[in-house]
């Protein structure tokens, strides 16, 4: 029996899926391409055997798992991908260890819909800036 695991990613990052490879629209291919620098962050390890469209949410993020520079309502993208292999992220105690890795100083583009305020513009998965993170998906 087939059985696929599932995770899911919360950013601050606009990564809306705008599926604009070609336009001129420069608001909807920053999002598209911020979208395609997370998947294919993502395909590193792994094939990806599903991934959701990201959600927004308008969500108080006080207090969760994002990084303490952030606190208040702000959009949050939600997005939930599959892979064969459970732990194939896993590092020493953490089960995103190495995912988390990849993620760190990812180039991203910012000024698109993003509500928090990132003073960087790259992925940051631990410390007070974090903007991205992972959880086994639960149902």
């Amino acid at each position: 029996m087939y059985i696929m695991n599932l995770s899911t990613a919360y950013t601050l990052i606009d990564i809306t899926q705008t599926n604009d490879r070609t336009s001129t629209n420069a608001k909807t291919r920053n999002q598209q391409r911020n979208f395609e620098t997370v998947t294919q962050v993502l395909g590193l390890r792994t094939q990806l055997l599903s991934l959701s469209t990201p959600q927004i949410s308008d969500v108080d993020i006080t207090g969760s798992k994002f990084g303490s520079d952030y606190s208040g309502h702000h959009f949050v993208w939600a997005f939930t991908f599959g892979t064969e292999q459970e732990g194939v992220y896993a590092f020493k105690d953490k089960f995103f260890g190495t995912l988390e890795s990849d993620f760190i100083n990812v180039p991203i583009i910012l000024g698109l819909g993003e509500t928090a305020h990132i003073s960087i513009p790259t992925f940051c998965t631990s410390g007070p800036a974090t903007n991205v993170y992972f959880e086994q998906f639960k149902l």
